[in-house]
């Protein structure tokens, strides 16, 4: 297909191109060979006359050469020339009327989508006349012409956003995951987002599950609400949370216990329904060993770090309403234009909920001291005592560090161990401090150190071995037992990240030479055959299975006796053949067992101890025989001799 290019240069402008187009670079470089750079001093050294010459701009280069060694002069020209002419001229590109572009209908829907979704442009854009010019004569070289608009572009972005979603929920399908919660408030607007953090092969990956807009009251039960709305439509269920991320907002810690508590009402419904389970399947002598599913509320880092700062401008009462003033008159357009005339910066006012923007507004207000104390003389609301500048300067000085750490908890993929020691860093760092203020600060970080205790920051902590060496034994304890307790809820989902059995047998007896090698041994060993047995002829045999290995053996039995596919896949295959490991007798027939009236003829008939036989004979009723004796085991604690009477 073609494209129409309009010839509107005309042959002046021809030759105008041509000599402005000339390989200016290629004669630049051949005057540089005459001569030697030296970064250091920022000198050129001429080859030819071991002249010195300051900087290496091509003009002054060129002037030497034409002026000290006009033999050079004739040799640069030809150069010149020769280079011109072996350069197409301009003319060749600009008289062919059309090019040929290859692209495919679906290369325009892509680059439509793009410009609609990821680059922010109105779904108009694609009628408008000018866009309409460029990509009308591609859409009617297809047969049959392709239309674009924006109904069948909004379809389009509709469509794609079914399938992202759908992949993310065969992402989160039986994951333990992380979700995070943010609220923000925008041009009367009200947003909620909510994103799942979860490990993924060898990365860990992040994906938006909703940016929905809130047009309740953000109290905790619609909070509740709305996540448990938007979890429900990616089939996310409340036992596959692990941990919940809020900022330090009452509403959203409250939001966060709620969910725990519906967690555990779910957990409880759903071990009643598993104990049905095992009783269909007659597993005799179950260990229960319920998996604690329960969510943890995570507190924001960088929202408690902000909160220190808060907590510490109230500590030390320092007075900002003079930066604040001085501000605002430096914002003004009369300074501001003075402010651009000098190349500076403008000025920055702090918000509460803007984080850092104290530090920023101090920082900012230090690099236009010079001019406002140039210009203090004439306006008196830049005028401030040294002994304030001062002060500024000190609080940038300990606020600084703060700024930085900030910054560093904004990386993508931080880790909690890596926050763990960034704080305690913090904390001596300030100690350390010889301003005034170091104490207050340190106390207010001391204050907020108790996100510092979540279970599940101790565990990662636990985990990296370069941190591991500053917990206590009571924090190493309780990091493995929260570890263990984590692998039984990611093997009752069926994770596939962790789907082991011989790992987490190795983990669950706390063998670590087994941990090690389990994963490498499970793929070597030959499988069980199908409904194969398991040997139980010595106690060596035994295979000890969890709680949750063996409700998830049971529910995968379960699930594929119902169901209907054809050919399942290998994954699922390799599931079931675990689970027919756990339950070998599963699907078979039941033996046919003897009735009640049988058992009893056949133990008068046996002969042996007579504890061992029944003392009730069959053909008396129990009213009958218990009507003359006394019941053993029985009291009245209304007789004195605690006995029931016999005629009652």
């Amino acid at each position: 297909m073609y494209r129409y290019i309009a010839d509107v240069i005309s042959s002046w402008e021809f030759q105008f191109f041509e000599m402005a187009l000339l390989p200016a670079a290629m004669e630049n470089q051949k005057v540089h060979d005459f001569f030697i750079y030296n970064e250091d001093n920022n000198k050129n050294k001429c080859k030819l006359c071991d002249f010195e010459m300051t900087g290496k701009h091509a003009s002054n280069l060129k002037r030497h050469i034409e002026r000290k060694h006009k033999e050079l002069v004739q040799k640069i020209e030809t150069n010149k020339k020769q280079v011109a002419a072996d350069q197409p001229p301009i003319k060749q590109f600009l008289e062919t009327a059309y090019v040929k572009v290859k692209i495919t209908k679906a290369d325009i829907l892509d680059a439509c989508l793009e410009l609609v979704t990821k680059n922010g442009r109105p779904l108009k854009i694609v009628e408008d006349s000018g866009f309409l010019k460029i990509l009308k004569p591609m859409c009617d070289a297809f047969s049959p012409p392709l239309k674009i608009n924006r109904f069948n572009i909004r379809n389009l972005i509709q469509e794609k956003a079914s399938s992202i979603r759908l992949h993310i929920k065969n992402v989160l399908q039986n994951r333990l995951i992380s979700i995070k919660v943010d609220c923000v408030s925008r041009l009367d607007r009200a947003i909620i987002g909510i994103n799942a953090q979860l490990h993924n092969g060898s990365e860990v990956r992040c994906y938006t599950l909703a940016m929905k807009e809130i047009h309740v009251q953000h109290t905790s039960v619609n909070l509740t609400t709305i996540i448990q709305k938007v979890l429900e439509s990616f089939e996310v269920s409340l036992r596959q949370i692990y941990t919940l991320t809020v900022d330090n907002g009452a509403n959203m810690v409250l939001a966060g216990n709620k969910l725990n508590q519906l967690c555990k009402v779910d957990l409880d419904a759903e071990h009643s329904e598993c104990e049905c389970i095992f009783t269909e399947i007659e597993i005799d002598q179950i260990q229960v060993d319920l998996p604690q599913d329960s969510i943890t509320t995570v507190r924001c880092a960088a929202h408690t770090l902000n909160l220190v700062v808060s907590d510490f401008l109230k500590e030390i009462k320092i007075d900002l309403s003079k930066i604040r003033t001085l501000c605002k008159k430096l914002r003004t357009p009369t300074i501001l234009n003075l402010l651009h005339l000098e190349n500076l910066n403008k000025p920055i006012l702090d918000c509460a909920t803007r984080w850092n923007s104290t530090y920023l507004m101090c920082d900012r207000v230090l690099t236009l001291k010079e001019f406002c104390l140039k210009s203090s003389n004439d306006i008196k609301e830049l005028r401030l005592k040294n002994t304030e500048w001062d002060a500024v300067k000190n609080l940038c000085d300990l606020l600084k560090p703060l700024y930085e750490f900030s910054l560093k908890l904004q990386k993508l993929n931080l880790l909690p161990s890596d926050f763990y020691f960034q704080w305690f860093s913090l904390r001596s760092k300030t100690l350390k401090s010889s301003s005034k203020y170091s104490v207050a600060l340190s106390k207010c970080l001391e204050k907020r150190s108790h996100i510092l205790n979540s279970v599940p920051i101790i565990s990662s902590v636990f985990l990296d071995p370069r941190y591991q060496v500053v917990l206590l034994r009571e924090q190493k304890n309780d990091a493995k037992a929260h570890l263990r307790e984590i692998y039984q809820r990611q093997l009752a989902l069926g994770d596939d990240a962790v789907f082991n059995a011989s790992a987490a047998s190795a983990w669950m007896s706390g063998d670590r030479k087994t941990v090690a090698n389990a994963s490498a041994m499970c793929a070597s060993a030959p499988k069980p055959a199908v409904g194969a047995a398991k040997s139980i002829g010595s106690p060596a045999g035994v295979k000890k299975f969890t709680y949750a290995e063996r409700r998830t053996a049971a529910q995968t039995l379960r699930s594929h006796a119902r169901s209907n596919v054809a050919t399942p896949s290998p994954v699922w295959l390799k599931k079931v053949e675990w689970a027919r490991t756990v339950f070998p007798i599963y699907g078979q027939e039941k033996p046919q067992q003897e009735g009640a009236q049988a058992k009893r003829q056949r133990s008068i008939e046996l002969s042996g101890p007579s504890a061992k036989r029944s003392k009730i004979q069959p053909s008396v009723s129990f009213a009958e025989i218990t009507k003359d004796r006394v019941l053993l085991g029985l009291k009245d604690r209304g007789n004195p001799e605690n006995r029931i009477p016999r005629n009652k």
